[in-house]
């Protein structure tokens, strides 16, 4: 084998691991905590989740756009998002994901 055949990296895969980890346990979290809304047909509850659920949102796609300086300037975590491809599209993915967990309006009725 020739010396360019081989590729070793020197990145430890439980960054990644452990971020896309806690996105999909928050991504079912708020959309268990949506059903449980809509079943109770709460007001205060339906503007509070949906603030949740978009705050959430925001913090990914912040990763995304900003990636490392955001991860250490306002999350206070070393995460090197920069260095892996993985994180930074994948808070793209949950960004957008997470917007499936936003409550259905239906105290608003239309004529």
């Amino acid at each position: 084998m020739t010396e360019q055949a081989l590729i070793f990296s020197s990145q430890t895969i439980w960054p990644v691991v452990g971020f896309y980890f806690v996105s999909a346990l928050l991504f079912l979290l708020l959309f268990l905590i949506k059903i449980k809304i809509m079943k109770r047909k709460n007001y205060f509850l339906f503007v509070v989740c949906s603030l949740v659920v978009i705050f959430s949102a925001s913090i990914q796609f912040a990763l995304f756009m900003h990636g490392t300086a955001f991860a250490k300037s306002f999350l206070h975590i070393d995460l090197d998002v920069d260095a892996y491809d993985s994180i930074y599209w994948g808070a793209l993915f949950y960004s957008l994901l997470y917007l499936l967990a936003v409550p259905r309006n239906i105290f608003v009725k239309y004529i």
